[in-house]
Order: structure tokens, then sequence, then C-alpha cells
């Protein structure tokens, strides 16, 4: 077995490649005993169905290694976004890295395209499904439904542009933003939403605000009691409201944001991707008088490969932390 999936390549198929594709379907499907019959033939393409797909504009991507095409899944661009299904890995090559390399693709191809999601059906209720598809941040989509008879599948979806706050790094906001219960935070650029509903539970009242109609709209469905949702610029809330504690979670107008905050806010926290523009709000943290720390924070979360563990990093992320001096 194989231990690095950097070495896993997944390319582009086609109609040359499609015995091989064939070859993948049978050896995987015609062996799944713990299924239907039914399912297993459904599952079993031939090679003029192939065929067929890709005159009709489907995608076929596949993993090699040392020649041999060891997994394969098909993907096609809709009004909807990106769909893939029918991902398959022959079964002696499971637990190398070639699954998790197809996602990785899947997901980059969905960006190529202009696509604004990624979406799949699999089995419902399939633990290494729903692992794999945690692991890369998919969520279910509507109600599972029945494909064959008796086998239920369920969509999932991937906004390809969503950006969301990890739930480690969550945790480290709320150690450094020591809440107190009677006081009053606010999200600046909220997003979806994750970070102002994991405050929710620790401060008296949360704002939300983003310049996003789409993403109040959305968070709107299931904000808690304590939070005010705001549609308007983060710039003109920080200098019109009253609030103990901010987080802002871009980097749009960096300096406009900690001028309107640094006089107000108890602590400000800003999270960064990129070290340059950190380096610039420490400057700015500096010159208001206002800068504690800055903790550049590395994460890998593990997932399974040949049959032991190994660990997917996180992209890494700079908290830059002020706080009103006394």
């Amino acid at each position: 077995m194989y231990d690095d999936i950097e070495d896993l390549k997944v390319e582009l198929l086609n109609e040359k490649d499609a015995d091989e594709i064939v070859y993948v379907y049978k050896s995987v499907w015609s062996t799944a005993e713990r299924y239907p019959l039914e399912w297993r033939m459904y599952r079993q393409y031939t090679r003029e169905q192939v065929l067929s797909d890709m005159k009709e504009g489907y995608y076929y991507f596949g993993v090699r290694r040392d020649g041999k095409l060891i997994g394969c899944y098909k993907a096609i661009i809709t009004e909807k976004g990106c769909f893939g299904e029918q991902q398959a890995v022959l079964p002696e090559y499971r637990n190398t890295g070639a699954a998790q390399a197809m996602y990785e693709q899947f997901i980059n191809f969905a960006k190529e395209k202009g696509c604004k999601r990624n979406y799949v059906n699999v089995l419902a209720n399939d633990p290494v499904c729903d692992r794999i598809l945690k692991k890369y941040d998919f969520e279910r989509w509507g109600e599972p439904y029945e494909q064959t008879k008796g086998m239920l599948v369920q969509m999932y979806e991937r906004k390809v542009n969503k950006k969301e706050t990890k739930d480690e790094i969550i945790g480290i906001l709320i150690n450094k933003f020591d809440p107190i219960p009677n006081e009053v935070f606010v999200d600046i650029g909220c997003g979806s939403g994750k970070v102002s509903l994991s405050m929710s539970k620790y401060f008296n009242k949360v704002y939300s605000v983003d310049l996003d109609k789409t993403a109040i709209k959305d968070l709107d469905k299931i904000k808690t009691d304590n939070m005010e949702l705001l549609c308007m610029d983060g710039i003109k809330f920080l200098e019109e409201y009253d609030y103990d504690k901010v987080f802002v979670g871009g980097t749009k107008n960096y300096e406009k944001m900690i001028d309107a905050a640094a006089d107000k806010a108890k602590k400000i926290i800003f999270n960064v991707a990129r070290l340059g523009v950190a380096s610039r709000i420490v400057d700015k943290m500096n010159e208001k008088g206002v800068f504690d720390e800055i903790l550049m924070i590395n994460i890998s979360k593990s997932y399974s490969l040949a049959e032991d563990i190994a660990f997917h990093p996180i992209n890494p992320i700079f908290m830059i932390i002020g706080s009103k001096k006394c």
C-alpha cells in the first residue's frame, strides 16, 4: 500500500480509457455482496454507457498507480453546480488516499468551471461516505430517495466559495475573548454565522453584521433569540453601535475597522490568512495602542490511510488580538 496522497494525481479520462473504467466498476460492484443484486448491476457500467455519458457532457476522472487505473468517478456541470457520482476505487487500493485525491480534484474542478456548488449522491447513512464528506465540509441536501429498489441515496452539497471558521479555531476564539455573560459581541462579516452562533451561548447579545443579503437571509433561519442580524457596512456599525468585543473574519478596510473600534471595544480579534496582512494589522493596532499578541495557528485533522492514520492540514490562520488598555 502507499502512504503519500501527494503522489496520487487525478487525470481527465477519455474514450480510449472506457474499458479501464468499466473494469473498475465491474471489479468494485461485482464483489460488493452486501448490497442487493439490482443495485450492484446498476453500478456496473458497460462500455456503451460510459461512451454515451461522455457524448452527453459527462467528464470522467481517474487516478492511476504505475499506469493502472485504480479509481474513477464522473462529473457534469448543471444549473445547480458541479455534480459528481459513481466514485469507485479498486478493492486492493482502498485506504491509499485515492478517494481523497478525487474529492480534492472534484472541488477544484468546480472552482475552475465557475460553479457555485459541488453536489453528490451517496449511499444514505453510510459511515465511510459520511466521514469523507464531513472531512470536505459537505452538508446534507434534501431528503434520501430510492435510486433502485431498497437502496436509498442522499444528496450532499458544498458551496464552492464557502468560507467558515473551523471548529478548532472557534474554540481558541472563545478562550481569547474570555466572555462575560452581560457583554455584547459583534461578528463583522458574519457569513454563514458559525462564529455568531457559537458566541451566542456565552454573550448576552450578539450582532451579526454582513453586507451579503443572502448570507443574512440564510442566517435568519437558524439564529438564536439573542442574535440580531444587520445587513450593513461593518465600519458604519462599529462607529454607530455600542458593543464590548469584536471579531472580524476578513481584512477589507481593516484600518478603518480598528480606528472605529479601538476606543470602544474591550477586545478586538482579526483572523487572516496572509502574513503580510497580519503584519500590517499588528502595525495599525500598535499605532492605536491596543495590540496584545498574534498567534499563528496550524491544525491538522486525522484521516484513515493505508490501514493507519495520516493527517490532513488545515490552512494556517493568523489570529491578531488587541484590547483597550486601562
